[in-house]
Formats: structure tokens, sequence, C-alpha cells
């Protein structure tokens, strides 16, 4: 089995994460369209997201890679680690609310877990 093919991307502080393209492809269709467009065509090609700070992005690819590996989870586990992952300040979670909503194809994941993330 060969390896995985990545993309690069890019943080406000120019922090550079390798990723699975077909964990970013699955859950961003803005990414999915830069790399079909020719705009991402090898691992060197860096995606900037210059609106996304590293901490937030960081969370980002672990939650979308959590995601895209454990497909076949049982509903009431993927709640569990849901609810895990929104264990975070108020900042962090508008952070990440802004990034999954305008980036990611995400925010309506979220629609399950209001109770969890309403104050």
């Amino acid at each position: 089995m060969g390896s995985l093919k990545k993309i690069t991307l890019w943080s406000s502080e120019k922090e550079v994460f390798s990723v699975e393209e077909q964990v970013m492809v699955k859950h961003s269709e803005i990414i999915k369209n830069m790399i079909e467009d020719g705009s991402c065509h090898d691992e060197e090609s860096k995606i900037p997201l210059d609106s996304v700070d590293s901490k937030t992005l960081k969370k980002v690819i672990d939650y979308c890679t959590h995601h895209t590996h454990n497909d076949n989870d049982k509903e009431e586990d993927v709640k569990a680690w849901d609810a895990e992952f929104l264990k975070v300040d108020p900042n962090t979670l508008y952070d990440l609310l802004m990034v999954f909503s305008l980036i990611f194809d995400l925010l309506i994941c979220f629609h399950v877990h209001l109770d969890l993330i309403c104050f």
C-alpha cells in the first residue's frame, strides 16, 4: 500500500501543516476546488489560510482527521468524541465555529451539539 497523498496548509502565523489530502477534500469544498483547479498541484504547494491561527487550524485538522478515519463509528461514540472536542474556552469555540462555517463544510455537525455549545 502506497503512502497517502498530502497537502500543505499554512496558518496565519505561516506555520506549516502537512495533512492527508482526502481529509481536507472530504470536509472543505474550498480546498477541494483549489486542488481540482490546479492551485495546489503538489505537496510543495501551500494552501494559505490567512484567517486561521495555528491553534485553531490544528484543532480543525484533528477534527477532520478523526471524522474521516472514524466514519463507521457508532453514533453515540461520535457524539461522545465531539462533546469532548467541544470542551474548550468560549474564544476557541468561536474561532472554531468561524473556521468551520467559512472554510469547512462542518457547521452542520455542530447543530447536533447545540446543547453542548450554548452557554
